[in-house]
């Protein structure tokens, strides 16, 4: 904050609430004007219980406002659908994020992670419904992960206007010149079988 940056992004996944408090716990701790910040909160996955799962309108909103209690905060900026839904309908989905924006808890709701063809459907359906629209995307773009943004997004881009964040920018590590020598420490994230069969065989292989 104190070098410039005012966009700040958690998710309820995140420590299951423990990065929410993190940041709110930051944002006192530094005295932070609230109308200087840009805060993001993702909600899909918030616990092992049945409803703390998915895009269903119950989840949305009650995720959406634990997360801001454990953030100490009245609103977020951007509230996300931190991953696309197969099993609820998307009318659902999109008039849950509608009712938060409309009852003062987030200014816009954001995908992160949706195919093309469900950001088009969504944007299309709010428009025929007098709902508030999904604005941007977080996608996964990096030097080895081009494609999705640079060939499907595009289109999005391009005929809507549609903005976008970005995850993993240094893919997971890999571009941080950090493992060039091959070698991965103890406890590394890449010490974990599942997670070094995600990147590190198909890069560093």
């Amino acid at each position: 904050y104190k070098a410039g940056v005012n966009y700040f992004d958690s998710a309820e996944f995140y420590g299951f609430g423990q990065a929410d408090r993190n940041l709110g716990a930051a944002i006192k701790e530094f005295g932070c004007d609230r109308k200087d910040l840009v805060i993001a909160v993702k909600i899909f996955r918030g616990g092992a219980g049945p409803n703390s799962y998915d895009m269903s309108r119950k989840h949305i909103i009650e995720g959406t406002l634990k997360s801001l209690k454990n953030m100490g905060l009245d609103y977020c900026d951007l509230v996300f659908s931190h991953r696309q839904s197969y099993t609820i309908n998307l009318e659902e989905t999109c008039r849950a994020f509608n009712w938060l924006i409309k009852k003062g808890y987030a200014k816009y709701w954001c995908t992160s992670m949706w195919e093309n063809e469900a950001i088009t459907e969504a944007i299309k359906l709010c428009e025929e419904l007098g709902l508030c629209p999904p604005i941007a995307d977080q996608c996964e773009y990096n030097c080895l992960r081009r494609e999705h943004v640079e060939k499907d997004y595009r289109r999005l881009f391009e005929r809507f206007g549609y903005g976008t964040t970005v995850w993993s920018p240094l893919c997971g590590g890999l571009l941080s010149g950090k493992y060039n020598d091959g070698n991965i420490e103890g406890g590394a994230r890449y010490d974990n079988p599942f997670v070094k069969s995600l990147l590190w065989d198909q890069y560093m292989g």
